[in-house]
């Protein structure tokens, strides 16, 4: 058996080898070692020249979209979405801070404030008829952009003033109207998107999705890296300063760019655009395979009482997390939120949705339970810490949040029908946001029955375990959720179309238009006609 003779893992010569033999393992320990050597080169060059080979891919992409589409536009996708990712997270920290330290607000009062900032993300609908349907100077896009995007600096910046909102109705204007911007410059920078993916091919309109979620990951993970080193810097109040400084770029750049003067051309104003929307999709969501899915999406979400302040509070007072401790955390779950979502699609993309439902709710209640040690201090008494438990415990529902996030948004595009698939769409996520609210509502009137504050957490553990249940709960309805993966939204598509195309007769009678043949109908809509017996019968089986 050969030893080690302590030289660069090289083996010993065995005893009683003769000199020729001697040399002969020594020329072949070289020759292997110079082997081992170049193989190591050889592996650096290759990663170097993967390394290079990505990085010329990134900027010939990034030249191919400045060619197609120009500074401008990409520079207001950029900012908007980066904007959106730095709220996320370390505008959401901050206000977490910023309520319960700056403002001393009890957790139920932070909770249901949480749920009403995020009205104005239930009703992006309305922003988009709007937008669509009244110019504003002369422009549909510009002008929004400029006018909510100096709504939500101002806003940002108004919370950032030390001792200028110090009461509980002050901060929540403040932070509805930092939100009504946000979330209206995110409808129109999407109709911006549309508009310049008409006139270009597939893939580049691919890629302006893709610089929209990009923009977004940079703007989550940067503001969790500097969350922890900016709240111990400038606190919330400069977090909040921070944070208007997206807006505000936004601002600058919609000012330098041209928008071609718009005229809106025809008889329907806005009151008539939203009650013409209103009525088609009426006439689709009554469908069961509309209504069904949705209703069970809103009830998983809405049932559970969000804690999230009430935990928050616990974490801060209770277990003496600090605000580094705290970003680092949210740091790991920006980075565990971009693994996950490559995981899906590697693993979990083509799972029928009732089968991944049933997994992520049953791990979802898992995760309670995890959280019901933590609060019940088990973890102390099994001899783990606090920061390692809630290291593990925060990963873990970052990752059941986002594998349940990415099928919901699946699902929902899925049950849009053709025609109206961008109303029904935001429609959708009007439900999908408003889930949340009343999830906030709950859990303020949780801690209030509990009696949860700052100062006392003994109601926690029966808060943790009453959401916990809940989350079992929409696993008895998962007979609402498709089986497969497959929907036909056709018929639903076809009902929408010639309720429009009603509409469109009617105005077009009475406008005096004679050209127009009543009995004529798109290829479009005679193909869904044609799929409509087909899904009458899936129906009935």
């Amino acid at each position: 058996m050969e030893e080690n003779d302590g030289i660069r893992g090289r083996a010993r010569k065995p005893q009683g080898a003769t000199a020729d033999e001697s040399v002969a393992i020594d020329a072949g320990d070289d020759a292997s070692l110079l082997k081992h050597t170049q193989e190591e080169d050889d592996d650096k060059k290759t990663t170097a020249s993967t390394t290079l080979s990505t990085l010329q891919s990134v900027l010939n992409w990034w030249e191919s979209l400045r060619l197609h589409f120009g500074d401008g536009l990409l520079l207001q996708i950029f900012f908007v979405y980066f904007t959106q990712g730095i709220r996320s997270t370390l505008c959401s920290l901050g206000t977490s801070y910023y309520l319960n330290e700056t403002l001393a607000l009890p957790p139920a009062q932070s909770e249901a404030l949480r749920g009403t900032a995020a009205i104005p993300w239930i009703v992006k609908p309305i922003y988009g008829m709007l937008s669509d349907s009244v110019p504003i100077w002369g422009t549909r896009r510009k002008s929004y952009l400029l006018i909510f995007s100096a709504i939500s600096a101002m806003a940002y910046l108004a919370l950032s003033v030390p001792g200028l909102i110090t009461t509980y109705h002050g901060a929540l204007v403040a932070l509805v109207v930092a939100s009504l911007g946000i979330a209206f410059c995110d409808v129109v920078i999407d109709g911006k998107v549309v508009e310049a993916a008409r006139s270009e091919k597939e893939d580049m309109a691919g890629n302006l999705q893709t610089l929209s979620w990009l923009s977004l990951s940079i703007g989550s993970v940067l503001g969790s890296m500097v969350s922890g080193f900016t709240l111990n810097t400038f606190g919330p109040l400069g977090v909040f300063f921070i944070s208007a400084l997206g807006p505000i770029c936004v601002m600058f750049i919609s000012i330098r760019l041209p928008e071609e003067s718009y005229r809106f051309h025809g008889n329907q104003g806005f009151v008539d655009t939203v009650v013409t929307q209103c009525k088609i999709l009426a006439q689709v969501v009554v469908d069961p395979i509309c209504w069904r899915p949705m209703t069970w999406i809103f009830i998983s979400n809405a049932l559970p009482p969000s804690i999230g302040e009430a935990m928050f509070s616990f974490k801060t007072n209770e277990l003496h997390f600090t605000k580094s401790f705290l970003g680092f955390i949210s740091t790991v779950g920006s980075l565990t939120l971009l693994g996950t979502t490559a995981m899906y699609n590697a693993y979990f993309r083509d799972m029928p949705f009732r089968t991944m439902f049933l997994r992520i709710q049953i791990a979802s209640a898992l995760v309670c339970f995890a959280e019901y040690v933590l609060v019940a201090r088990w973890n102390v008494a099994f001899g783990v810490s606090d920061r390692f438990f809630i290291f593990g415990d925060e990963i873990l529902s970052d990752v059941v949040a986002r594998l349940k996030h990415m099928p919901s948004l699946v699902l929902c595009a899925k049950i849009c029908p053709p025609g109206i698939e961008g109303t029904m769409f935001a429609l959708l996520m009007s439900i999908y946001n408003f889930s949340w609210s009343a999830a906030s509502y709950g859990g303020s009137w949780l801690c209030t029955y509990l009696h949860i504050s700052k100062a006392d957490f003994s109601g926690l553990p029966s808060a943790v375990v009453v959401r916990g249940v809940a989350k079992v709960v929409p696993i008895f309805l998962l007979f609402m959720v498709p089986a497969t993966t497959s929907i036909h939204s056709a018929a639903l598509g076809s009902t929408a179309l010639n309720s429009k195309s009603k509409d469109d007769d009617l105005e077009s009678g009475r406008r005096g238009d004679d050209d127009v043949d009543p009995d004529m109908e798109s290829d479009e809509v005679r193909l869904l006609k044609q799929e409509e017996e087909t899904v009458q019968m899936q129906r009935q089986n």
